[in-house]
C-alpha cells in the first residue's frame, strides 16, 4: 500500500502521539491536532482525517464536513468513545466509524481503506 497522508484530531493529547506513532511505523505521513480550528488552520490535504466526535471547539461531524467542503481531507474516519446517537447517526452518513473500545486494528483497516472491515 502505498504511505497516506494521515490528519489525526482529538482532544486527549497521549491518544493524538499515540495513533501518530501507530500510523507512522505503517509507513504514513501523519499530523495531529487538537481542535477543530488547528485541524483547519494546517492548511494541508490529507488523504483520510481520523477524527474524535467530540472536540473541544465542536463535533468531528462538521468537522468532517468543513475538511472535506475545504478540500482537505478526501475522506474520514471516525474514531470515538461518545454514545450520542444522533451525533454517531449523523457520522455515519460522512464516514466510517470505530468504536474507541474495538481494536485498534480495526482503526487501522478504516484508515488504510480496508472497506470489508465491521468497524461499528
Amino acid at each position: 500500500m502505498a504511505p497516506l497522508r494521515i490528519l489525526v484530531v482529538d482532544d486527549e493529547a497521549a491518544l493524538r502521539r499515540g495513533l501518530r506513532q501507530l500510523f507512522s511505523q505503517r509507513g504514513h505521513a501523519v499530523e495531529t491536532a487538537e481542535s477543530c480550528a488547528t485541524a483547519c488552520a494546517v492548511g494541508e490535504r490529507f488523504d483520510v482525517a481520523v477524527l474524535d466526535l467530540n472536540l473541544l471547539d465542536g463535533e468531528g461531524d462538521t468537522l468532517a464536513e468543513a475538511l472535506i467542503t475545504l478540500n482537505l481531507a478526501d475522506r474520514v474516519v471516525f474514531y470515538t468513545g461518545s454514545r450520542d446517537a444522533g451525533l454517531i447517526a449523523r457520522a455515519q452518513q460522512r464516514g466510517r466509524l470505530v468504536m474507541k473500545d474495538r481494536p485498534v486494528e480495526e482503526l487501522v483497516a478504516a484508515a488504510e481503506g480496508d472497506n470489508d472491515t465491521d468497524a461499528e
